[in-house]
């Protein structure tokens, strides 16, 4: 795999767990809603790939007074962190691809 496809393959994970983010922002006052992530994970050849994270156990639900409330058990705090995180990702994937396209632009310049 070559540095664009590597960089480009880290764009497309970040934009999916924006997205995973954004569902589960979106899905926050629905009843027993279940908040989803992403297993995001190197392969050896370069670049990464996702999958949906698998839970052993169900995520146990808020509990007022003692009794299950039926509410989601999405975390605003976490999700924000989770969407600077793909942000992140997002913007140094981008500066990966502008360098290598520099880098690329100067030896052609050298060879002309």
């Amino acid at each position: 795999m070559n540095v664009h496809s590597t960089a480009y393959s880290g764009i497309i994970a970040a934009n999916q767990q924006l997205s995973t983010s954004a569902n589960n922002i979106a899905n926050s006052g629905t009843e027993s809603y279940e908040a989803q992530r992403l297993n995001i994970k190197a392969v050896e050849s370069g670049g990464v790939t996702t999958s949906p994270q698998e839970f052993e156990e169900p995520k146990d639900l808020y509990q007022k007074d003692g009794q299950m409330d039926s509410q989601s058990n999405v975390d605003l705090t976490e999700e924000l962190i989770e969407q600077l995180r793909a942000q992140t990702a997002i913007e140094i994937n981008a500066l990966v691809l502008k360098t290598a396209n520099q880098m690329v632009g100067n030896l052609i310049d050298e060879a002309v």
